[in-house]
This record gives C-alpha cells, sequence and structure tokens, in this order.
C-alpha cells in the first residue's frame, strides 16, 4: 500500500538547542514552525548533498532569502585548510 500524501507527519523531540533556534528562525521569519522545520530540512540536504559531491573541496551555497538580502554559506570539508581570508 503507498502512501500518497504530499506530506509526512513527524513527531521529534527537540533538544533546548534545538527547540531556541527553532523559534527564534520561527519568530524572526513570521514563518510557522512547520515551515521553519521545512526550510531547515532542505538546507540540510543541499549542505550534505554539496558536501558528497565534492568531497575534498570547500564550496560556497548563497540563498536569497529575501528580496535583496542573501544568505552565503561555506560548505567546508573536515581536514581542509583554509586558503582564504576570514573577514573580520
Amino acid at each position: 500500500m503507498s502512501d500518497s500524501r504530499p506530506y509526512t507527519r513527524l513527531t521529534v523531540i527537540l533538544a533546548e538547542p534545538a527547540r531556541r533556534a527553532m523559534r527564534f528562525a520561527a519568530e524572526a521569519t513570521g514563518d510557522t514552525q512547520t515551515d521553519t522545520v521545512n526550510r531547515a530540512l532542505q538546507l540540510y540536504d543541499m549542505v550534505v548533498a554539496t558536501a558528497q559531491a565534492w568531497p575534498d573541496t570547500a564550496k560556497s551555497l548563497t540563498f536569497e532569502v529575501r528580496d535583496g538580502e542573501r544568505l552565503t554559506l561555506l560548505v567546508i570539508p573536515p581536514g581542509h585548510k583554509r586558503r582564504w581570508w576570514w573577514p573580520r
């Protein structure tokens, strides 16, 4: 029997730091907690896929989070030597 629903209902137990992060993100964006978790899982999927596709190379992922606002994440593999200057 296959499930044809376009969603999966999930119950999770969040540790306190994750719970605070979820609340903060939801309040900051005006998203629901469900939307916040959905976005976080999609972002995590992109980070993992990037790390697996280029396991020995640092890569950046840039997202437009709002009109005119961008967020850039650096995906750095374990043991990668830093070859750039980080602005302080």
